[in-house]
């Protein structure tokens, strides 16, 4: 799925970032950013549901 991220040429992007629930359906999503170097930098409550949180990960280019 990383290998689909393109970087655009001629640009100044700093960071990447990603957007998940905190639901159990994302565990392995959420465990899978963080293996290839995403940070969580924060969470939002009730963003996409009552009890779902967004969960925000941050990425250094």
């Amino acid at each position: 799925m990383l290998a689909a991220v393109q970087y655009p040429e001629g640009k100044d992007q700093r960071i990447l970032t990603v957007d998940l629930s905190d639901t159990d359906g994302f565990v392995l999503t959420r465990k899978f950013y963080v293996q290839n170097g995403y940070d969580e930098e924060g969470q939002i409550p009730g963003f996409w549901a009552a009890r779902d949180a967004n969960v925000i990960f941050r990425k250094a280019l």
